[in-house]
């Protein structure tokens, strides 16, 4: 058991500190890995940031509009989503159902906050394609918005789709997200087009 703990220390060191490592003895070097480990061990727990993630956990009547294409008309649609928490309070999970287009529309997404980075995360998926997409960042404190930012090439249409997610917890009843696209094959031209709004109230 000795001789495997000095193998995970020295893999450790090697991959987590090389050049602090190196110039260390090994009792030296195994006190800074349970150090580091420690550290790992804290950041992996929840933190009060998850807090905001955890409010949201229930069922939520969806309004959703979108709009085609710039200039477009609004399309309006409904949707239920259940919100779970999961992984022990360090993510969340929605599951969305309606339809759009008079096709049904399922759609899932995974929201979290990465405590390494100090930043929200979201990957999400749906039926409408094979493929997901990311997004990531800050909490405006003074709108309780979840600004999550993410990019995607599509080798299809041969470019890079850029667009803002935002998640405004107006209150514990209600949520508004927005879907922005900023590269210009996606906002004819423009700044930015808003493709997507969804008002989120709280069913139970």
């Amino acid at each position: 058991m000795k001789t495997l703990r000095h193998l995970v220390l020295i893999t450790a060191t090697c991959l987590a500190v090389p050049a602090v490592g190196l110039a260390q003895s090994p009792d030296q070097a195994e006190m800074n890995i349970d150090s580091l480990t420690q550290v790992m061990q804290e950041l992996a727990q929840p933190g009060p940031e998850h807090e905001l993630l955890h409010k949201m956990a229930g069922t939520w009547e969806e309004t959703m509009t979108v709009w085609p294409q710039p200039g477009a008309d609004p399309v309006v649609s409904s949707a239920t989503t259940t919100i779970e928490s999961i992984l022990g309070g360090r993510f969340i999970m929605t599951h969305s159902t309606g339809t759009m287009f008079g096709q049904p529309v399922e759609r899932y997404a995974i929201i979290g906050f990465d405590r390494r980075h100090g930043e929200y995360t979201m990957v999400a998926l749906d039926n409408g394609g094979t493929y997901w997409i990311t997004a990531s960042g800050p909490l405006d404190e003074e709108t309780q918005t979840m600004m999550l930012s993410g990019e995607d090439f599509d080798p299809v249409f041969g470019f890079t789709q850029t667009y803002d997610m935002n998640m405004r917890l107006v209150n514990d009843d209600e949520i508004h997200s927005e879907v922005i696209f900023t590269n210009p094959e996606m906002t004819g031209g423009a700044p930015e087009f808003k493709m997507i709004d969804v008002v989120s109230k709280r069913k139970d």
